[in-house]
C-alpha cells in the first residue's frame, strides 16, 4: 500500500513490502491497464533500464512476453485509455509508451524492493515509513538553514535533520551539513543495502547545481552497535545513485556511471561513461568490476554502447567513445585486443588526455606548463589502471 497525504506542513509517505511483493499473476480486474514502458531482450538490460524511472512511488515491475522480450511495465492501473494512465505515473515516461491488457505477458518476473525517497525541495518535514522482515521503521528529515534567516535560494548553507525511529525508538537523530546546495535536487533516502546491517542504510543527496554537475552522496549505515558515515562521493547530473539487485542474491547493487571518463579524453559532449556497479560491505563500497554474477550487466553496457555506435559509426575514431569500449573489454578479459583496435582507429582531440607530471601526480597537482599529455593509449592504460580496470606490471 502506498499513501501520499499532506498534513499541518507534513509531506508522508508509507511504503510496505506488500506495495511491491511479486504477484503470481497478471490478471487485471475490469477497468484496469498495463502501462509499458520498455521492451528489451535481457531481463538484466531492463533492470539496468528501470533506473531512468526513478520515483520509488511508481508501481514497476518485469514482465516476460510471449515473444521472449522483457517488457518493463507499471499497473494494474485503473485506466481505459492511455492519458488516463499516463497521469497515474510520475517518472518521465518515454513518448512511445502504449497501454495493454496483458494478454501478450506470460510471467511476472521482477518488481523492485521498497525504498523511501523524501525530496526536500521545501523546508517542511517529511515522513516516510518502510516495513520490512526485520520490523517497521520510520523516518523524519527536514531540512533548515544553517544560518538563521535564510531562503531556499541556490547555494544558501544548508543541513538535514534526519530521524530513523523503529519501534517508538529512536536509532539516529543527526543533523547533516550541506554547504552548497541547489535549491531542488536535495534528497534523503531509506533503503536496504547491506543485509549484515541490523538496520536500512540512509542516503543523503544533495545537488549542487551547475553545468554538468553534481549529486554529492553520503551513506549512513549501522555496523558494531554505531552509526558510521561513508563519502560515496560526487556524480555528475541530478538523478545520482540507483539501486537495483542485477544478480538476484537480494541485495541491491548501487549503480552509477564511471564519472572519471567525463572530460578526459573529449568533451561532455563526448564522452562515453562505463557503467560502475558497486556493493555495500559493512562500512565500505565494494567494486563490483570482476564479480563473476554480475558481468552479464557489463555485457549489457557494451552491447548499448556498441549500438551507439552502428548508429554514429564516427564514434568509432572518437577517443571519449574508445575508451569507454576498451574499459567495457578490459573488464570482459579482452581489453589488449581492444586498446590495439582503438590506438589505430582513434582521432585525437586537443587539449584531452591523460596528463602527469614526472612523478605522475595528478593533473590538478600538475599545471599543463609543468608536465605532458601522454599518447592515447598509453593514457588510457594509465587511466584504466588507477580505476580498477587492468593491473600494469610494475
Amino acid at each position: 500500500m502506498l499513501l501520499l497525504f499532506r498534513l499541518l506542513g507534513f509531506v508522508c509517505f508509507t511504503l510496505t513490502l506488500g506495495t511491491y511483493a511479486l504477484s503470481n499473476t497478471l490478471r487485471l480486474t475490469a477497468g484496469q491497464k498495463w502501462l509499458v514502458a520498455e521492451s528489451l531482450s535481457s531481463l538484466t538490460a531492463a533492470k539496468l533500464a528501470t533506473s531512468k524511472f526513478n520515483n520509488h512511488q511508481d508501481p514497476i515491475a518485469i514482465v516476460r512476453s510471449q515473444n521472449g522480450w522483457y517488457a518493463i511495465v507499471f499497473g494494474p492501473l485503473k485506466a481505459t485509455d492511455l492519458e488516463t494512465a499516463k497521469k497515474q505515473i510520475s517518472s518521465n515516461l518515454p513518448d512511445d509508451v502504449f497501454i495493454t491488457d496483458g494478454r501478450g505477458f506470460s510471467q511476472l518476473l521482477w518488481q523492485p524492493q521498497p525504498i523511501v525517497r523524501l525530496e526536500l525541495d521545501d523546508m517542511k518535514i517529511h515522513l516516510g515509513s518502510l516495513s520490512t522482515h526485520k520490523g517497521d521503521y520510520q523516518i523524519s528529515a527536514l531540512r533548515s538553514c544553517q544560518k538563521a534567516g535564510c531562503t531556499l535560494d541556490d547555494f544558501n548553507p544548508i543541513f538535514f535533520r534526519v530521524t530513523l525511529n523503529k519501534s517508538g525508538k529512536t536509532l539516529f537523530d543527526k543533523k547533516i551539513p550541506v554547504e552548497y546546495p541547489s535549491k531542488y535536487g536535495q534528497l534523503v533516502e531509506l533503503v536496504w543495502l547491506d543485509n549484515s546491517s541490523p538496520h536500512p542504510q540512509i542516503i543523503t543527496k544533495s545537488y549542487s547545481g551547475g553545468a554538468h554537475c553534481c549529486s554529492l552522496h553520503t551513506v549512513h549505515t549501522y555496523q558494531n552497535n554505531k552509526w558510521h558515515t561513508i563519502d560515496a562521493g560526487a556524480l555528475d547530473g541530478f538523478e545520482g545513485y540507483s539501486y537495483v539487485d542485477l544478480d538476484g542474491d537480494h541485495e541491491l547493487e548501487i549503480v552509477s556511471r564511471d564519472n572519471s571518463f567525463l572530460y578526459q579524453y573529449a568533451s561532455y559532449a563526448g564522452s562515453y561513461a562505463p557503467l560502475k556497479l558497486e556493493k555495500l560491505k559493512g562500512i565500505e563500497l565494494i567494486d563490483q568490476k570482476y564479480n563473476p554474477a554480475l558481468k552479464e550487466a557489463y555485457k549489457t553496457g557494451l552491447k548499448q554502447l556498441e549500438e551507439y555506435m552502428q548508429e554514429k559509426p564516427d564514434l568509432w575514431q572518437e577517443p571519449g567513445y574508445l575508451a569507454a569500449w576498451v574499459a567495457y573489454k578490459s573488464i570482459l578479459g579482452t581489453g589488449a585486443k581492444a586498446l590495439k583496435t582503438a590506438s589505430e582507429k582513434y582521432v585525437a582531440i586537443d587539449g584531452f588526455g591523460v596528463h602527469v607530471c614526472d612523478s605522475f601526480a595528478s593533473k590538478d597537482q600538475c599545471p599543463d606548463e609543468k608536465g605532458v599529455t601522454l599518447p592515447f593509449a598509453a593514457g588510457l592504460m594509465l587511466h584504466l589502471s588507477q580505476q580498477g580496470y587492468i593491473q600494469l606490471p610494475h
